[in-house]
């Protein structure tokens, strides 16, 4: 059996159920993981989900790059790139959630 590329990935399988709905409400999510959490901890939950995602994360939140430019650099259309992030999102989000760091307003309910 081959392991896996990043064994202790955190994912989950019901995207609907994130309440990061919103443009506003993943850009303040983000906003929330940078100020509170120290750096380390951050670049800890990056590297346990998938590691496009968390380029994308990186790219778009910490560089200011938009989707578009983002599509450049991967050589992927828009919509996959918008995948990547919103997935990224949401494994950030479970990541914290299993630690019981995501703030309650933010918790899958």
């Amino acid at each position: 059996m081959t392991p896996k590329p990043y064994p202790d990935r955190v994912s989950g399988n019901n995207m609907r159920q994130s309440r990061l709905n919103t443009n506003n409400d993943r850009r303040k999510f983000w906003e929330s993981l940078t100020a509170e959490k120290d750096d380390f901890i951050l670049k800890d939950a990056l590297r346990m989900i998938d590691p496009v995602s968390a380029k994308v994360l990186t790219w778009h939140y910490t560089e200011g790059y938009s989707f578009q430019e983002i599509t450049g650099l991967l050589q992927r259309s828009i919509s996959t790139v918008r995948n990547y992030h919103n997935r990224g999102m949401f494994e950030l989000q479970q990541y914290y959630w299993a630690k019981n760091e995501l703030p309650a307003n933010l918790r899958i309910s």
